[in-house]
């Protein structure tokens, strides 16, 4: 009777799509698993593996000191994944890593695994990144919120957990968070020339010698032809950004900061925590890292899609510089609220908080049933995790009074390349994407309304040759003023 009262909990769950990547002959262990790489399994984060550290036969103590160089330093690694036999890696590279993080007692963590080893590797990665999470203590922001990034098609890390242990002693939960390096480019890129690590108030603009190449070589070519867009203004920056830039990531990267408030990444307040990729083309994208600070419960520190907040710590007026590019020129900024849209029905769509609930039912116990640096009870826990399931409504809320209270924004529209006497034209409008906007059509001749010309196609008779044949498109929304868009074309002669 239990196992059967078992069989229809667990049918009711995938009913509700509470699992992914699952099957029936697989649905006992559910997983989160992304991609087909050997690594996948390393970072579904309900399969938390255990990493020890130790030190080499002979060899110095991992102590705090001893690690906190900018230097490899040697040590052993053993990895047990969930399920599976231990893996004994022998003279890999260990250091620390993070800035205010790193000085804490459970300190935060690069593993290099062919820093003295050539060719060293674990699953197909040279690396891993262990963060502490002390500035999370919900311990499930940055798994959620890369979640998203990744869905809405942002080039960005996976991320699980890792029981971490450094010589004998159990330090606790840490994120085990995918490294930006070459492995990851190949999975996102079909080229990578570069990857640039982004710190604190580094931004693309001339001059900007912040940035550190950790995959490349030390040709900044790229970087400064980039940074020189940063000059231009409107559409003249708009034509070069979009040559030096793939900017349908780039917005897409904007808007998923905005939307979960990350304001501690590149799109607004800091410039902090990104690396900037360039392909062998010499255009480049945007990689979030760090994400321990979204899903914010300060209202001063939300982001707004106007850019006129945050107020927090006086850093309204802090935004990047592709994000203030993109703001004052209409077209930019209607993709980047058009991509908000897209990214608020992302969120429901991949079930982002039973994702989350799903993560934290695994971990929970774990970090409250073992002595972590940073034990938590499990109210606790639960109680910080819960403001996720509020947050998201309200960001997507957010997004809908902005587009209440602001008119349509612009859609394209066009007419066929030649127009002539004779023809029946269409003209060809872009897809309604904003919520609770209607369309109307007008068609003009010489600036005057066209008698029932009010749909789509147009009959072109002999009398109009010569004449300007506008379609205007007015876009109407309650209580705001309306838009129009028009184009205009020369009738011409029969064939």
């Amino acid at each position: 009777m239990l196992k059967r009262a078992k069989a229809l909990l667990l049918a009711f769950a995938l009913t509700l799509g509470l699992f992914t990547g699952i099957t029936p002959a697989d649905a006992a262990t559910p997983t989160l698993k992304e991609g087909t790489d050997a690594a996948a399994v390393l970072f579904d984060p309900l399969a938390v593996s255990k990493i020890e550290l130790s030190r080499v036969a002979g060899g110095p103590a991992l102590t705090f000191e001893y690690l906190n160089v900018a230097d490899y330093q040697r040590a052993d690694i053993k990895i047990t994944l969930a399920g599976k036999k231990a893996v004994t890696l022998k003279n890999i590279g260990v250091r620390l890593k993070g800035q205010a993080s790193r000085y804490d007692v459970k300190f935060p963590m690069k593993i290099k695994f062919d820093a003295f080893v050539p060719g060293q590797k674990f699953l197909g990665l040279k690396r891993l990144t262990l963060n502490n999470m002390v500035q999370d203590s919900s311990f499930i922001h940055e798994v959620t919120a890369y979640k998203l990034y990744r869905s809405a098609g942002v080039p960005a890390p996976r991320a699980s957990y890792s029981q971490v242990s450094v010589d004998g002693t159990y330090f606790g939960v840490y994120l085990n968070l995918e490294s930006i390096d070459t492995v990851f480019g190949a999975r996102w890129y079909k080229s990578t020339k570069h990857i640039y690590s982004g710190p604190y108030n580094c931004d693309i603009v001339p001059g900007n010698t912040c940035y550190e190449a950790s995959i490349g070589n030390t040709d900044r070519t790229d970087l400064a032809v980039a940074g020189a867009a940063a000059d231009l203004h409107g559409e003249a920056w708009w034509n070069t950004i979009n040559q030096v830039a793939d900017m349908p990531r780039v917005i897409k990267l904007m808007a998923t900061d905005i939307f979960l408030s990350n304001w501690d990444g590149y799109t607004d307040a800091v410039q902090n925590n990104h690396f900037v990729h360039f392909d062998d083309k010499g255009k480049f994208t945007i990689i979030p890292w760090g994400l321990d600070q979204t899903f914010t419960q300060d209202q001063n520190a939300e982001l707004r899609w106007d850019a006129s907040q945050p107020v927090f710590r006086n850093w309204s007026d802090h935004r990047s510089t592709l994000l203030d590019h993109c703001i004052e020129y209409v077209p930019c900024h209607t993709a980047l609220i058009r991509e908000g849209v897209n990214i608020s029905k992302i969120a429901t769509s991949v079930k982002l908080v039973n994702y989350k609930n799903l993560v934290a039912a695994k971990i929970n116990p774990i970090i409250s049933g073992n002595p972590d640096f940073h034990w938590q009870a499990q109210e606790s826990l639960q109680n910080q995790q819960a403001w996720v399931d509020t947050f998201i409504p309200q960001r997507q809320a957010a997004l809908t009074n902005y587009l209440i209270a602001h008119s349509p924004r612009p859609i394209t529209i066009s007419l066929p390349a030649t127009i002539r006497a004779g023809q029946t034209i269409k003209a060809t409008v872009e897809k309604i994407w904003e919520p609770g906007v209607t369309a109307s059509y007008q068609w003009k001749l010489d600036g005057n309304p066209i008698a029932r010309g009010t749909a789509l196609t147009h009959r072109v008779v002999t009398a109009e040759v010569g004449h300007a044949l506008t379609f205007t498109l007015t876009l109407n929304k309650a209580n705001v003023q309306s838009t129009s868009m028009e184009v205009t074309k020369t009738v011409l002669r029969r064939k």
